[in-house]
């Protein structure tokens, strides 16, 4: 029986050692699927990170794109703020020589609305002097009233005034056609007269022309239809001149 009990033991003896074998395979499996799974985490990590590197590298370059580009800007602002503080240091001037001139003009001009644009000239150089009226502000308001002169040359128009005959101050209409003529009637049409350029007067009318100046006045009323209208007008100074003073 010896040899039997050896032999059960050796078979005892393998299968242990089979078992630990076993035993030893599944945790070493163990450790390798756990190795596995953190490699496999270390590498997904790694890529993660490897991305967000490279959109941090491409965000970084757009950033100092952006950075460059504000610096353009930055000087482009200074140069334009410069040629500001040059350009209304030359406007200023400019603009007081236009206002200038414009009243010049309108001192020489047929004497047509003295008050409105005596008050459009004091309104100008009041906005001059105003600080919280910017430059551009100013320099269109010139303009405009530049415009406003031209577009007499072009109207027809009529308003009541008033006129000093010797001691006495008559209301009156006016009729301005462009800058040609400028005429007046009496409100109960018995005087009239017109503008003389040449004498800087007023002269009367002879009696023929004051149903002129009274078809004159409703025409630039749009009371009646357009028609030719037959007045008396001031010859330029330049066309005197030329025929020796006659």
């Amino acid at each position: 029986m010896l040899p039997a009990l050896v032999h059960a033991a050796d078979v005892e003896k393998v299968i242990q050692t089979e078992q630990q074998t076993q035993r030893a395979a599944r945790q070493s499996q163990q450790r390798i699927d756990r190795t596995s799974d953190e490699t496999q985490k270390l590498l997904e990590a790694y890529r993660e990170a490897l991305w967000k590197r490279k959109q941090l590298s491409v965000y970084a370059e757009q950033l100092e794109e952006l950075v460059n580009s504000q610096e353009s800007e930055k000087a482009s602002l200074r140069r334009q703020v410069d040629a500001i503080g040059e350009t209304q240091e030359a406007i200023m001037p400019l603009m007081l020589r236009m206002i200038d001139t414009l009243e010049e003009f309108i001192k020489l001009d047929v004497p047509f609305l003295p008050e409105e644009r005596a008050e459009r000239l004091q309104k100008l150089r009041a906005a001059l002097n105003d600080a919280d009226t910017s430059v551009a502000d100013k320099y269109r308001r010139v303009l405009e009233a530049y415009q406003v002169e031209a577009e007499y040359g072009r109207t027809l128009e009529t308003y009541r005034g008033e006129l000093q005959f010797g001691e006495v101050i008559r209301a009156v209409d006016f009729l301005r056609v462009g800058r040609v003529g400028l005429y007046y009637t009496t409100l109960d049409g018995d005087f009239a007269g017109f503008w003389n350029k040449q004498a800087n007067a007023w002269q009367p009318l002879d009696d023929d022309f004051h149903q002129s100046v009274r078809r004159g006045i409703q025409l630039a009323k749009q009371q009646i239809a357009p028609e030719l209208l037959r007045l008396p007008v001031s010859a330029p100074a330049a066309s005197q001149s030329a025929k020796g003073g006659k």
